[in-house]
C-alpha cells in the first residue's frame, strides 16, 4: 500500500482547486490532512472479518470531522458531498487491492489485539502501548499547537478567527468588538508572521451597522476602543484612533512601546471597522522591510536582461498605474486596428485579471471575518470563485465567443474611457517628471538615477523605497524614521514635499527639527493609549512640563492647606475633650468629616467656581475633585566617565594644508584642522563629499597625501562609525560577553592603554545604559532592537574615557527621550568630542552649547534656578574642560571651511539652495 502521506495527497487531488485553496488560507489544511491521515490509518488497521463495517464506520467519522470544513471553504451540500463520496470510494479500492500479505497482518494485529491478558506478558504490554484512537491524536496535536504558541488549551474555546488575549472575558469580548487575526501567510508575503515573525492582533468597536465592505465619502479613520497586541503582550487597549484626512501628524513614544507595529496593522489592515476605500501606505525603516519593492525588483530582473535602472525602479513601483498603462495600450491597440477578435480577446484579458484580483480579495476578505460577517464574506467569496470561472472560461475561449452575444466594441470604448479617466486622476502622465525631481530631491545624481539599481548601498535602496512611496497617490502615508541616511540638503527637500501634501501623513523620526517642521498635530502613544496634542513635539513637552507643574504647585498648596485645616481640628479635638465640651467636640468631628468628603479644588478647569453635577457628574470616593498630576516617565540617564588629564600639553590632533583621500585621488585639498583637549568640533555637509575620509585622516588611520598630520603621543581615542549598527547585527555574542573581549583585546595590545574591565564593572556600565539583565548576558547583540545595539556601540567607544571620541550619525535609531540623555551627557563629558551628524538639533546642543528647546522662556512659568535649566545643563558652558564655543566645518566639494554662524549658517545656506 502507498504511504499515508502519499494517500493523503491523493484525497486532496480529488478536491476542487478553489476548495482547497480557501481551506489552505483560513488555516484548515493542517486539520483537514490529520483526518485524512487518521481515515487511512483506520482503514489499514481493519478487520477481516467485516471490512464493509470498517469503511463504513471510518468513513462516518471521517464525514463528521471534514464536512464542515467543506461547507465554510464553500464547496456547498452538494460538492461535500461529491468529494465525500469520491473518498469513500478511494477507500473501497485501497482495501480491496490490498495484497494478501497485508489483509494477513491485519488479522494478525487483529487477533493479537482481541486476545486475552494471560496470554501476553506484562512486559510486552508495557512496551508496546495501544494505538491512539483518532480523536486522542487531534487532541495531542492541538495541545502541541497550543504549547507553541503559549497558549493554555484549557483557557481557549473560541473560534480560530478570534483571540482572546487574557484582557476580558471572551464571551464579553466577542460580543463588544470585532477581532481578527493575522498569523502565518494569511496576510500574504509581506504579512508578520510569514517569516516566523510575531502575530499582531487587532480589535476595535464595532456597531451593528458595519456592514462587511465598510466605504465611508471621507477619507477619515476614527475607530474607537481598538486594542493591538503583538504575542500575548497589549501595546494598545481601547484607545481612539482618529486620523483626518490631510493633517500631518508625528507620531511620537519610547522605543518598543508599539509605533513600528501600529504602522504594519495600519498598513495590513488588520484593524476592524478601516474603511476601504482608504489607501495607506506604509514606507519602513528597516530596508529589510520593504518586501513589497524587493519582490518587485525580483520580478522586474526576472523579466528583463538588463539590470534596471534606479528611475525604472521607481517607476515601475506603482503596480495600479502599470496595470492601467498597460491595458490602456492594448485597448488601444486593437480598437484602432478594428481587430474584432483581437478585441474579445483584451477585452476577456482584462475581465480575466480583475477577476483574478477580485477572487484574493474576496478570500483576504474571508479569512479574516468570523461569525455572521464571516458567512456573508465566504458567500461573497463563492460568488467570486464562479466569476472567476467565467471568466478563465471566456479568457480560454475568446475565439469561439458569439460577437451578437455581447457588444464588445461598446464595451471596449467604455473600458478605454474608464482607463483614461482613472490614469488622468494618477497624473500618469507626469510620472516620469515626478520621479526625476523626487529622486534629485533625495540627493541622486544622473548617473546613479540612469545607473542600475543593484549597485546601491542598504542606504540609497531605502531611499529608493521612499522615492517610490512619495510618487504613488495615496490617502495615508505613513512614514517610518524616513530620515535615516538622509543629508540635510534632502531632509530639507522632503520637509518641504511632506508640506505640500495632500494626503494625511504619520511621520516617525528621531530627528526633533525635522519633526517639528512636519507636524501640524501630534499623536502619542504613551501607557498603551493615543492622546492627542495640536502642535508639534517641542510644544507638546513645553505644554506637558507646564501643565504637570502647575498640577504639582496646586497639590502642594492642597496639601499645605489641609495640614493646616487638619491642625486646627486635631487642637479643637483636644479641647474639647479636655474640657468635656460635647458640642465642640461634634463640631470638630463634622468639620473631620467635610474635610474628608469635601476636600479639592474650589474651582473647575476654567477658572469658574466647583459645582458637583456640572463639574463632577459620575461616582466618587469625595465630593471633589483633586487636581490631576500626569506624573512623567521616567527620565533616561546616562552618564561617561571623564577621562584623565593629559601628562603633557598640546594638540590632540593638527592638519596643516593636508590633502585627504585614497590613492591619488584627493577628495579634500588644504585642510587645517586643529583639535585641542576639550573641544567639540562638527563637521556638516552632504554625503559622500569626503566626510569620513577626513575622520580617518585625523585618527591617524589614513595618511594625508601632501601636508603634515600630527597627534598628541599620548593620544587615546575612540570612534562610533556610521554603519556600527549594521556590524553589530551579525554579532553572535552577548553585550556582555562582546564588551569583556573587546576590554581584553585592548588592555593586551601593543598601543592599548592597558585599562583592564571586570564583569562586575561590565554589567554597572550595560545597566546604565538600558541594557540590564538578559539583555546583557542572554541575548545576543544581533538580537537586540536599533536602539540597544546604539547603546553597545556607544559603551564599545566610550567605556575606556577616550580623550577624543568621534561619533559618526550616533542618533539613528535613538527615541527623543535617548537622544536627550545622550546630549545631556556628552555636554558633561571633558574630553574632546568630534561630531559628524545631519540631526541640527544634536550638533546646536552638543558643539554650540545651545539650550534644551523645550525650556520655558516666560517668566511665570520657568522658576528653576538661574545657573541651570531645566533639563539640569548648564547654559553656556560645553564640557568642563572647554571655555569656547565648539565649531562646525562645512565639508563640501573639496574643501573644508569653518561656518563662523555655525549650524544655523548651514542651514540657511541649503534652504537657498533647496528651496
Amino acid at each position: 500500500m502507498m504511504t499515508s502521506s502519499e494517500g493523503v495527497a491523493s484525497l486532496t487531488s480529488q478536491m476542487p482547486a478553489t476548495v482547497l485553496s480557501t481551506i489552505q488560507a483560513l488555516k484548515k489544511r493542517e486539520t483537514l490532512e490529520a483526518a485524512l491521515g487518521d481515515y487511512l490509518q483506520e482503514l489499514a488497521a481493519r478487520s477481516p472479518t467485516d471490512l464493509d463495517a470498517c469503511i463504513k464506520e471510518a468513513h462516518a467519522r471521517l464525514e463528521q470531522e471534514v464536512k464542515p470544513l467543506l461547507l465554510d471553504a464553500g464547496a456547498g451540500k452538494k460538492g461535500a458531498a461529491t468529494v465525500l463520496k469520491a473518498w469513500l470510494d478511494h477507500g473501497r479500492r485501497m482495501v480491496e487491492h490490498a495484497s494478501p500479505q497485508e489483509t494477513h497482518q491485519a488479522a494478525v494485529r487483529s487477533s493479537e489485539a482481541s486476545s486475552s491478558s494471560t496470554a501476553i506478558p506484562n512486559a510486552a504490554k508495557e512496551t508496546h502501548p495501544p494505538r491512539a484512537t483518532p480523536a486522542e491524536r487531534r487532541k495531542a496535536r492541538e495541545e502541541a499547537r497550543l504549547a507553541k504558541r503559549g497558549l493554555d488549551a484549557n483557557s481557549i474555546d473560541q473560534p480560530d478567527s478570534q483571540v482572546d488575549n487574557g484582557s476580558q472575558p471572551a464571551d464579553s469580548l466577542a460580543a463588544r468588538v470585532g477581532a481578527i487575526s493575522l498569523e502565518g501567510a494569511a496576510g500574504g508575503s509581506d504579512a508578520p508572521g510569514t517569516d516566523g515573525g510575531p502575530i499582531i492582533t487587532a480589535t476595535s468597536q464595532e456597531s451593528r451597522f458595519h456592514t462587511e465592505s465598510i466605504v465611508t465619502a471621507s477619507k477619515e479613520i476614527d475607530l474607537k476602543d481598538v486594542c493591538l497586541y503583538v504575542e500575548q503582550r497589549q501595546l494598545l487597549v481601547d484607545a481612539h484612533l482618529r486620523i483626518k484626512a490631510g493633517v500631518h501628524y508625528g507620531l511620537i513614544g519610547l522605543n518598543g512601546q508599539g509605533k513600528s507595529t501600529l504602522f504594519r496593522a495600519l498598513a495590513d489592515n488588520l484593524i476592524p471597522g478601516l474603511p476601504s476605500n482608504v489607501r495607506i501606505l506604509l514606507v519602513s525603516q528597516l530596508e529589510s522591510e520593504n518586501v513589497v519593492l524587493k519582490a518587485r525588483q525580483a520580478k522586474i530582473e526576472a523579466e528583463d536582461s538588463a539590470l534596471p535602472s534606479v528611475l525604472e525602479v521607481v517607476l515601475r513601483s506603482d503596480a495600479h498605474r502599470l496595470q492601467f498603462e498597460s491595458e490602456s495600450e492594448d485597448i488601444t491597440a486593437v480598437l484602432d486596428k478594428g481587430d474584432m477578435d483581437g478585441i474579445k480577446r483584451v477585452l476577456s484579458a482584462i475581465e480575466f485579471s480583475r477577476a483574478c484580483a477580485a477572487l484574493e480579495e474576496a478570500q483576504r476578505i474571508a479569512i479574516k471575518r468570523s461569525g455572521a460577517r464571516g458567512a456573508d464574506a465566504r458567500k461573497a467569496l463563492i460568488a467570486a470563485e464562479r466569476l472567476h470561472e467565467e471568466r478563465k472560461l471566456a479568457n480560454k475561449n475568446h475565439a469561439s465567443l458569439a460577437t451578437s452575444a455581447r457588444d464588445w466594441l461598446a464595451d471596449a470604448t467604455v473600458l478605454q474611457d474608464e482607463l483614461h479617466q482613472a490614469l488622468e486622476e494618477m497624473e500618469a502622465s507626469t510620472a516620469l517628471s515626478r520621479a526625476m525631481s523626487i529622486l534629485h530631491g533625495l540627493g541622486f545624481s544622473d548617473s546613479q538615477i540612469s545607473g542600475p539599481f543593484t549597485a546601491l548601498s542598504g542606504g540609497w535602496r531605502s531611499r529608493v523605497s521612499l522615492a517610490s512611496a512619495l510618487l504613488k497617490s495615496t490617502d495615508v502615508l505613513l512614514l517610518d524614521e524616513p530620515v535615516n541616511f538622509l543629508d540635510l540638503p534632502s531632509l530639507l527637500w522632503l520637509e518641504g514635499f511632506i508640506a505640500q501634501c495632500s494626503s494625511a501623513v504619520i511621520t516617525v523620526a528621531h530627528d526633533r527639527e525635522f519633526l517639528d517642521a512636519v507636524s501640524d498635530e501630534l499623536i502619542v502613544l504613551r501607557k498603551e493609549r493615543l492622546t492627542y496634542f495640536d502642535g508639534n513635539l517641542t510644544e507638546y513637552e513645553r505644554e506637558t512640563r507646564r501643565a504637570f507643574k502647575l498640577a504639582s504647585k496646586q497639590q502642594d498648596v492642597l496639601d499645605k492647606k489641609r495640614q493646616v485645616v487638619e491642625k486646627s481640628i486635631s487642637e479643637a479635638t483636644r479641647i474639647a475633650r479636655k474640657t468635656g465640651d460635647e458640642k465642640k467636640q461634634k463640631s470638630a468631628a463634622i468639620r473631620q468629616r467635610k474635610l474628608d468628603e469635601r476636600w479639592g479644588l474650589e474651582v473647575n478647569a476654567k477658572g469658574h467656581r466647583f459645582k458637583l453635577n456640572r463639574d463632577f457628574g459620575g461616582y466618587h470616593l469625595t465630593a471633589r475633585g483633586g487636581p490631576e498630576i500626569d506624573t512623567p516617565d521616567k527620565e533616561v540617564m546616562w552618564k561617561f566617565e571623564d577621562p584623565e588629564p593629559l601628562r603633557f600639553p598640546g594638540s590632540l590632533a593638527h592638519l596643516d594644508h593636508a590633502d585627504c583621500g585614497h590613492a591619488k585621488r584627493s577628495v579634500l585639498r588644504d585642510v587645517n584642522l586643529t583639535i585641542e583637549p576639550g573641544d567639540r568640533v562638527a563637521l556638516v555637509g552632504p554625503n559622500g563629499h569626503g566626510k569620513t575620509t577626513l575622520v580617518n585622516v585625523v585618527l591617524g588611520r589614513l595618511a594625508p597625501a601632501t601636508g603634515t598630520s600630527t597627534h598628541h603621543s599620548r593620544l587615546r581615542w575612540g570612534l562610533y562609525a556610521q554603519h556600527t549598527v549594521a556590524s553589530l547585527s551579525t554579532e553572535s555574542r552577548t553585550a556582555l560577553q562582546y564588551l569583556l573581549d573587546l576590554a581584553a583585546s585592548r588592555a593586551s595590545s601593543v598601543s592599548g592603554s592597558g585599562a583592564t574591565l571586570s564583569e562586575g564593572q561590565a554589567r554597572g556600565l550595560l545597566g546604565r545604559m538600558g541594557l540590564p539583565g538578559r539583555f546583557a548576558d542572554t541575548m545576543p547583540v544581533n538580537a537586540l532592537s536599533g536602539g540597544q545595539k546604539v547603546r553597545c556601540g556607544l559603551l564599545a567607544t566610550m567605556w575606556d574615557a577616550p580623550d577624543l571620541v568621534v561619533l559618526d550619525e550616533v542618533t539613528t535609531h535613538l527615541d527623543s527621550d535617548s537622544i536627550n540623555a545622550l546630549i545631556k551627557a556628552l555636554k558633561r563629558y571633558t574630553g574632546a568630542i568630534l561630531l559628524v551628524s545631519h540631526d541640527r538639533m544634536a550638533v546646536k546642543r552638543i558643539v554650540e552649547g545651545a539650550p534644551s528647546p523645550i525650556s520655558s522662556t516666560s517668566a511665570d512659568e520657568d522658576e528653576v534656578s538661574s545657573s541651570e535649566d531645566e533639563d539640569g545643563e548648564e547654559p553656556g558652558v560645553i564640557g568642563r574642560g572647554s571655555a569656547h564655543r565648539g565649531r562646525v566645518y562645512l565639508v563640501e566639494n573639496g574643501s573644508c571651511d569653518l561656518l563662523e554662524g555655525g549650524m544655523d549658517e548651514y542651514v540657511r545656506r541649503v534652504e537657498r539652495r533647496v528651496r
